[in-house]
């Protein structure tokens, strides 16, 4: 039985491949282990992320970075000046890769209209035409204004809503919805909205979305006829009928002789001989390494550069550490003065680097909505003095609450400033989200909101260090007293 049990033993220990049925089962399991590997490789090969999709670190802050939209803000085959072209043109950057190593699209020399540059980049340019101010030339000052969401027409997936602001158009025309602040506006030397809806005839809407925000092209006589010069157009409702419909905005505007931007198009003008660029953006569509990029080399072919961005979380009173962050980022690239819109309420003002971040504007002509919950909104207003040899200084601020409506019931699509004790309780709020400076000791421009209304007086700026205590909330109806004049 010893001597038996040894011979088991011995084959046992024998190879494998001295069985033939072993042997075969054993390489064809080999070949279908390779199959499966070369099928997981060819599978792994057509979906591996796209080259966008990297981490970027900024701070100690993690994030992901997402991709641009592909064909985002296409306007292919549209130019600003000439109508329809042979050839099509894409708006730099609306399918740029954030990748940190690629550097951003040439942007073409600004020229001495309201307009984008939407030309087609050069190759490998030697370089980036910088601004030719006359170093000799005088000192000039240039107010800018600006207001936050204008929607000039309503949501078309309620169509009670969507009638009413059509309907107060037809009842009261283009003039009526704009004209408390249409003196401010015709002052400044500037004004820049973020209108969020196309203007469009479109039918090509956008599936999947609560919102789906339209107006008629014909009113962007209410922007032209209050000398609104710059629409930001980059948001979250541009494209809510589609290409088309922001193709027809961005050619409406050309024929209403009102600059726009949006993702990375920039829009140059010239104003008292500055040369003056503004930029929109859109967070969720760029990563912050290419929104910086694209700042940067604008910045080289400006004198006075403006930033509009839309961020932060609709309804929250307090810009979150994203905001923050990419605020900062912004004014280090480069930027003179960023500007927030969508969350649909005030949000704080903070002073970086001696540059201005306004974190959200609210509303102002808002037809998405026919009866806000809180009607409060920010005016915010800056002066800059421009010399060639100095460059830029700030010349003061303004800070001016306003209401949606004139209405408290309801909104009518009115915008107009808020009396003092109303307004005093909203600068409150703003005060209590704001970094970097004070009421009491921001440098204010002459004849502002406060020394209108009584709250400081302008000769020691007394009584504006009461902005400055702990918010109280106040309630989004309007109190008793006389609004004051804008721009008179």
């Amino acid at each position: 039985m010893g001597k038996k049990s040894t011979k088991k033993s011995k084959r046992a220990k024998r190879p494998f491949w001295t069985k033939p049925r072993q042997a075969i089962a054993v390489l064809a399991l080999a070949a279908i282990c390779v199959a499966a590997l070369i099928a997981m490789a060819a599978v792994n090969g057509s979906t591996r992320p796209h080259r966008d999709m990297h981490w970027y670190v900024r701070d100690g802050a993690v994030q992901v970075a997402a991709p641009a939209m592909e064909n985002a803000y296409d306007t292919a085959g549209y130019s600003t000046l000439e109508g329809r072209d042979d050839g099509p043109v894409t708006l730099p950057g609306a399918t740029d890769a954030p990748d940190p190593a690629a550097t951003v699209a040439p942007i073409a020399v600004p020229t001495r209209e309201i307009r984008p540059a939407t030309e087609a980049p050069t190759e490998a340019p030697a370089q980036t035409p910088l601004p030719t101010a006359d170093p000799n030339a005088e000192a000039v000052s240039i107010t800018i204004t600006a207001v936050g969401d204008c929607t000039l027409g309503g949501d078309t997936n309620n169509i009670t809503g969507f009638k009413r602001f059509h309907n107060m158009v037809k009842k009261k025309g283009y003039d009526y919805f704009l004209e408390n602040f249409r003196p401010l506006f015709e002052s400044d030397d500037l004004t820049i909205v973020n209108l969020e809806g196309p203007l469009t005839v479109s039918e090509d809407k956008k599936s999947g979305k609560r919102f789906n925000f339209r107006g008629d092209p014909g009113n962007v006589a209410i922007l032209a006829g209050s000398s609104v010069e710059i629409c930001n157009l980059a948001n979250n409702h541009t494209q809510d009928y589609g290409k088309s419909g922001l193709r027809e905005t961005c050619e409406t505007l050309d024929g209403a002789g009102i600059g726009w931007c949006v993702g990375g198009q920039v829009c140059y003008t010239d104003v008292k001989g500055v040369r003056v660029a503004a930029l929109g953006f859109t967070k969720w569509d760029h990563s912050q390494d290419y929104i910086v990029r694209a700042v940067t080399e604008a910045r080289r072919n400006c004198d006075l550069l403006i930033v509009s961005i839309h961020w932060g979380t609709e309804m929250d009173y307090t810009a979150d550490a994203a905001q923050r962050n990419l605020g900062h980022a912004i004014i280090d690239a480069g930027a003179d003065l960023v500007l927030g819109t969508h969350p649909h309420v005030v949000q704080g003002v903070e002073r970086y680097r001696d540059r201005y971040i306004v974190y959200s504007l609210g509303n102002f002509c808002f037809g998405g909505n026919s009866n806000p919950t809180d009607k409060r909104c920010l005016v915010f207003q800056q002066t800059f003095r421009f010399q060639p040899r100095e460059g830029l200084t700030d010349e003061g601020i303004n800070l001016i609450p306003a209401l949606v409506s004139s209405s408290d019931k309801k909104n009518d699509f009115q915008p107009r400033a808020m009396a003092a004790g109303q307004g005093a309780k909203l600068l409150k709020l703003v005060a209590k989200d704001s970094r970097g400076f004070t009421m009491k000791d921001a440098v204010w421009m002459p004849d502002n909101y406060l020394v209108r209304t009584g709250l400081m007086v302008e000769d020691d700026g007394a009584g504006a260090e009461a902005l400055d205590a702990p918010a109280v909330e106040a309630a989004p109806g309007e109190d008793a007293g006389e609004s004051p004049g804008m721009g008179t």
